[in-house]
């Protein structure tokens, strides 16, 4: 399991749970084949570096729209999970625990990988959508 998170912020859920590796910058760490999932903040160059690596995703956002992209992600295109928060509005190391092995188990997330892998390089090739948008912000800044 690999995080995005920040380690030096959170250090608890590292420690208690070994796998769960901190990383920094993303940089392609997703497609490493050891990877089972991602904890994620559900930003977007996460969302899509998950996504176009077909890695599950264990959601964990924190402000604005995080929360839209961990909608889609777990409950559109049902490629993660989220967190329940206790009583006191925390996410505990059990929590933590039960959903790497929930998604560890399920084996929905490895068949929706495929398809869900193609949608950001769909996007970005020539008449994709990000391919469209960015040629037309282009233009607009001509304009």
């Amino acid at each position: 399991v690999i995080c995005n998170s920040a380690n030096d912020l959170e250090p608890a859920p590292f420690t208690s749970i070994p796998e769960i590796i901190p990383i920094g910058p993303l940089l392609g760490t997703s497609a490493d084949p050891s990877i089972a999932c991602f904890l994620s903040n559900c930003g977007w160059g996460s969302t899509l570096e998950g996504l176009s690596n077909g890695v599950p995703f264990l959601s964990w956002p924190y402000s604005g729209d995080q929360f839209i992209k961990e909608s889609y992600i777990c409950d559109v295109w049902n490629m993660g999970l989220k967190f329940e928060r206790n009583e006191s509005g925390i996410i505990t190391q059990g929590e933590i625990k039960d959903k790497v092995e929930q998604v560890l188990a399920d084996d929905k997330f490895e068949s929706m990988a495929p398809q869900l892998k193609e949608m950001p390089m769909r996007s970005m090739t020539e008449g994709g959508d990000s391919h469209r948008n960015f040629n037309n912000f282009i233009k607009w800044t001509k304009a």
